[in-house]
Parts: structure tokens; C-alpha cells; sequence
């Protein structure tokens, strides 16, 4: 993941529970990385697998393209 991808998830779009454990209420607002780790080790026998609400669908890719463009559009105004 890109530093300025990670940075929209964190600062823009702020979500905690982004990436989710299948197995429990553990998340992380902006590593998948994160929680597969967490599923293995704290899952290892219940098949536990990371969950992505990070815009797996093209609205989801289009918000985040959006606000890329909306900080760099603000950032070249002048």
C-alpha cells in the first residue's frame, strides 16, 4: 500500500474498523497487513481472514480517487 493511499485511508476517510477480522471485533483503519496478521496469529485454527471495506467496488475506488484530486486540486490552486 502507498504511503499517500494509507494516508487517505487514516486522515480523509477515517475509518476504524476499514480492515476487520472474520473471527472477532479486531480492526485497523488502514493495513489489510494488519489484520491477516492478527487473523493468523490470534486464529490460526478458525480459518479467520482479513475483511476490506476499502473499496473493493468502483464507487469505493472513485471516493478515493476523488479525494486525492480534491487535496492535490487545493494544494495547485495558487
Amino acid at each position: 500500500m502507498s504511503g499517500r493511499y494509507r494516508h487517505v485511508l487514516e486522515v480523509h476517510v477515517n475509518k476504524e474498523d476499514m480492515f476487520t477480522c472474520s473471527a472477532c471485533d479486531f480492526s485497523h483503519c488502514s493495513s489489510i497487513a494488519e489484520a491477516r496478521n492478527h487473523a493468523g496469529t490470534a486464529h490460526p485454527d478458525e480459518n479467520a481472514c482479513p475483511q476490506s471495506k476499502s473499496g473493493s467496488t468502483s464507487a469505493g475506488a472513485l471516493q478515493v480517487v476523488q479525494l486525492f484530486y480534491e487535496a492535490w486540486a487545493h494544494l495547485n490552486k495558487n
